[in-house]
């Protein structure tokens, strides 16, 4: 479905700019400023994660298998130093809404599991509509 990795990135980081933009609006409409300021915080802490990630396996590549364990055990720390930062501060501070940034941080995980889904859904269901036609030649 994706010719490369970039088309895939740029895929998952409109789909979760698109979502974060939806529920940010409509927690504003709603009147919970809390909850669309941790959606924010949590949705783009997560996709600046997942590009820290996309960009980090890129370059690895290139790297010996040493260096490419030390390079990717230390940006796998830092993630999750800065995921406990931000936790940290959305559970102590009253304007940001703890469960929103939760949410905001799995929303890149949320968004490429229903994408793997939808594709193995269609594949699924273009292989028994092509079952089902067979049938209906092998009839006439």
């Amino acid at each position: 479905m994706y010719n490369s990795p970039q088309e895939l990135r740029k895929s998952v980081e409109k789909s979760v700019l698109l979502i974060i933009a939806v529920i940010a609006i409509i927690s504003l409409i709603a009147g919970q400023r809390s909850f669309m300021w941790g959606i924010i915080v949590g949705g783009l802490c997560s996709l600046v994660h997942f590009r820290t990630i996309c960009t980090v396996a890129e370059r690895v590549v290139d790297f010996s298998a040493r260096a490419a364990r030390i390079s990717t055990m230390v940006g796998y720390s830092a993630r999750y130093i800065v995921n406990a930062g931000v936790l940290a501060y959305s559970y102590f501070n009253p304007s940001l809404s703890f469960p929103a940034v939760i949410i905001g941080l799995v929303l890149v995980k949320i968004v490429i599991i229903t994408k793997t889904l939808r594709e193995q859904w269609q594949q699924v269901l273009s292989d028994q509509l092509k079952n089902i036609r067979k049938k209906f030649e092998r009839r006439e």
